[in-house]
């Protein structure tokens, strides 16, 4: 084989390999998890390619190839050029036109899911709690239906819509995200989503502490009344005393006990008829001190079919029960009620099945989980320290302080003295 011939052979599969290599890296792109989801990545491809087209037009003339070059003829190395270009010039205009196809392809996709989120969160906002509506759009976007679950873990973990955002505040963005998408891969939106495909089925919130949840007891709603009753404002006292012990005999939500109307009570069976989240009507039941408490305070205040509590928001309640708060160092909110309320019950021996119906809980899972909120302290009631135990039996602390051959003549007597856990109940 002739010199020329050898290094026309190297020149070809030179540039043969060059083209392997960028046809490699347009199919890379072109067939990655991103291809149909990031139009930015096949803007860059583009560009890439259009690079490199452009780079095709001017001679060669690198170091590399100058004396092989020189040892052709014009019409060979013409020949040559036009050969090499032919080959690469096609594939890359082939390649140019499929990136040019699924870049199109990406934003029609992106502009329609964008348009489908937009009347999904329209037509969920119309019939959803008002409550949805300010969380729902700082997430939607940059969120949409099609949100992959790590997409939406990252926005709930990391983002919010804002900065320094509690635990709390995450787990509120979670619960309305996870409302809103499972309404819309539900028949009930008339989208057409497949449920399975729902995104919100694979990520399960941020983990939350398990912290131990404050309730009332005896002890504490004694502290709130009495400082409910020293108020200078004597009308204020007879209206949150009153309210207390609605809360305390009751276990109602904020929201209920305050739309409560005075053609609502019911006093021949107290009972009070309220109306819940949902809309959903429920009754909740007094006893007498609530009775004569609630009788005192409407006897002062005429509240004219609004609201018996005089104020026009819920928020005032919660701002009284704050104020008594500050005052007594005792957690004070409806949800403490409720706790107190359900560990009450249980300590009484009611049924489950009835806290759940007084208590106008969904289920007995969640009655359940309201009534732990006591359940240590009821437990330490039966504690005694094992150590005070056994200084009392030996009578005192020198024998135990003999050291361990000391207690071990004392072994034979101490099973008789131990008793199991079960002889305290």
């Amino acid at each position: 084989m002739k010199a020329s011939e050898t290094k026309r052979a190297n020149l070809s599969s030179r540039d043969d390999s060059i083209l392997m290599l960028q046809k490699s890296l347009v199919d890379v792109i072109l067939d990655g998890p991103e291809a149909t989801n990031n139009p930015n990545a096949l803007d860059g491809l583009e560009d890439a390619i259009q690079e490199r087209l452009r780079a095709l037009r001017p001679p060669k003339s690198s170091q590399e190839f100058a004396a092989f070059l020189d040892s052709l003829s014009p019409q060979e190395i013409e020949a040559e050029r036009q050969r090499l270009e032919k080959i690469e010039l096609a594939e890359l205009e082939a390649d140019l036109e499929h990136v040019r196809a699924k870049r199109f392809e990406a934003i029609r996709v992106e502009r329609t899911d964008a348009d489908l989120t937009a009347k999904a969160l329209a037509d969920f906002l119309s019939v959803c709690s008002p409550s949805y509506t300010g969380r729902l759009k700082k997430s939607f976007p940059p969120l949409t239906l099609k949100s992959t679950a790590t997409q939406i873990k990252r926005f709930v973990e990391h983002d919010c819509g804002k900065k320094d955002i509690t635990l709390g505040g995450r787990h509120s963005y979670f619960g309305c995200i996870r409302a809103f998408m499972n309404w819309s891969y539900s028949p009930a939106s008339g989208l057409g989503l497949n449920p399975a495909d729902n995104p919100i089925l694979w990520y399960k919130g941020p983990k939350r502490d398990k912290k131990i949840m404050p309730s009332q007891d005896e002890q504490s709603i004694h502290l709130l009344m009495r400082a409910a009753g020293e108020q200078k404002d004597k009308l204020k006292a007879k209206r949150d005393k009153a309210f207390l012990a609605l809360a305390s005999d009751s276990g109602g939500r904020l929201s209920a006990l305050f739309n409560i109307r005075q053609s609502d009570i019911l006093w021949d069976r107290h009972l009070i008829k309220a109306v819940e989240k949902r809309k959903k009507e429920v009754y909740f039941t007094f006893g007498k001190v609530s009775e004569m408490l609630l009788k005192e305070w409407l006897a002062m205040f005429n509240p004219n079919g609004d609201s018996i509590w005089g104020f026009n928001s819920k928020y005032g309640l919660s701002s009284m029960l704050r104020r008594l708060e500050k005052k007594t160092g005792v957690k004070c909110n409806c949800h403490t009620f409720r706790r107190g309320f359900a560990s009450f019950l249980s300590d009484q021996g009611v049924d489950l099945k009835h806290i759940k119906e007084l208590g106008n809980w969904e289920s007995l899972e969640m009655a359940e989980h309201y009534t732990k909120s006591r359940v240590f302290q009821h437990s330490l009631a039966h504690y005694k320290s094992p150590m005070d135990w056994l200084m009392d039996a030996d009578n005192g602390p020198q024998k135990v302080a003999n050291g361990s051959k000391k207690l071990g003549h004392q072994d034979s007597n101490l099973g008789s003295r131990i008793q199991s856990p079960l002889s305290y109940r």
